[in-house]
């Protein structure tokens, strides 16, 4: 038999969890320890499943606190929910999501603390939850500050793309509504503009929108020719259509138009594209 010793109840009540759901049983015996907190009874041969359910247990209690502390201590932010929004971009980033397109492993600081879990419950029959912590996880704190690091540069950026969409509500706000229009809008590397009965817009026209507009005040070129087009006309309805809804021009122009702009995939498109 294999013994693990866990001090918080909640935290062993999540290692039962995870174990269980690793083997789909719940041969797991759990008593108190006047000296170690709790202590959970483990068939040996286990020793694999043991780590794995450890390692979620400090994914799920202790490496968001981290992150947080982290955030305070070190970048010494105060404000609760930046600091949760810190934790949540960290989190994307130690899963990959942000860092396949730069060829980093942020997996690697998560491997440090699974490899040490896995030798630990390989070698003993008594695993001390804390101890491990405590002891073997000083590398694994360090690239946590590197990472949390660049959550905050990537925290920075929402924030400058927040104030750059509501310079743009705020110009768009001022303007009259054209009540009659509707404008159809296809993605792609640059926008496609289509009137309401189908007539796409030029390039000229699209051209002539563009300089309509003083969009420099607010952080737009009169190069730019996929959102000031239509801050230029400020249609009443935009229709957007293509598959790619988290594109970013698409999610500015939501952003920015709020109710009076609608996402639809291409198949929808009610005019012909040729």
């Amino acid at each position: 038999m294999r013994k693990v010793f866990i001090k918080s109840k909640k935290e062993m009540d999540t290692f039962c969890s995870c174990l269980a759901m690793l083997d789909g049983t719940k041969q797991v015996y759990v008593d108190e320890d006047a000296r170690w907190g709790y202590v959970a009874t483990v068939h040996d041969g286990y020793h694999r499943r043991i780590a794995m359910a450890l390692v979620e247990t400090f994914l799920h209690h202790r490496e968001t606190e981290w992150i947080k502390q982290i955030a305070k201590e070190v970048y010494y932010y105060k404000d609760e929910e930046a600091i949760k929004r810190i934790a949540e971009l960290t989190h994307t980033i130690i899963v990959g999501d942000m860092y396949e397109e730069t060829a980093k492993e942020p997996s690697m600081s998560r491997q440090q603390i699974t490899q040490a879990f896995q030798e630990i419950a390989a070698k003993h029959i008594r695993v001390f939850f804390d101890a491990v912590i405590q002891f073997r996880s000083n590398g694994y704190r360090e690239a946590l500050i590197e990472i949390v690091g660049d959550a905050i540069e990537e925290y920075k950026r929402e924030e400058e793309y927040q104030m750059y969409v509501e310079s743009l509500r705020e110009y768009i706000g001022k303007k009259p509504i054209n009540s009659s229009s509707v404008i159809h809008v296809i993605q792609g590397r640059d926008f496609s503009f289509y009137k309401d009965d189908g007539t796409p817009f030029s390039d000229e026209e699209i051209a002539a929108l563009a300089e309509e507009e003083p969009l420099f005040l607010a952080g737009l070129g009169k190069q730019e020719k996929n959102i000031t087009p239509l801050i230029a006309m400020s249609p009443q309805k935009i229709y957007l259509y293509g598959d790619h809804p988290s594109e970013p021009k698409t999610l500015t122009i939501i952003n920015i138009f709020q109710e009076r702009a609608a996402y639809l995939p291409l198949h929808q498109f009610p005019f012909s594209m040729y």
